[in-house]
């Protein structure tokens, strides 16, 4: 567990509301239905974000595709090159 005390990051929004929100233990069943409601909703607004900037004509349907490929089929690396892309 990381101390406090070494921990700079600040809370976003939603974590903040999320730990408020959840002071409380669940059950493991419900806590994997939160997780999945979670993960549908970034997803349906990751599909709405996509179909806008192909409608637009800013990205290529056959581009996101190659992406989605290379992010299915290595995770790991993809996080690191994403992440150290961030922190430049």
């Amino acid at each position: 567990m990381v101390n406090s005390a070494q921990n700079t990051h600040k809370l976003t929004n939603v974590q903040a509301m999320l730990l408020q929100t959840f002071q409380f233990d669940l059950p493991e069943i419900e806590l994997l239905e939160v997780k999945k409601l979670l993960s549908k909703h970034f997803a349906q607004k990751a599909r709405e974000e996509a179909d806008k900037l192909i409608n637009d004509g800013t990205v290529r349907l056959e581009d996101l595709e190659k992406v989605s490929e290379e992010i299915i089929n290595d995770r790991g690396n993809y996080l690191k090159k994403i992440r150290s892309e961030g922190s430049n």
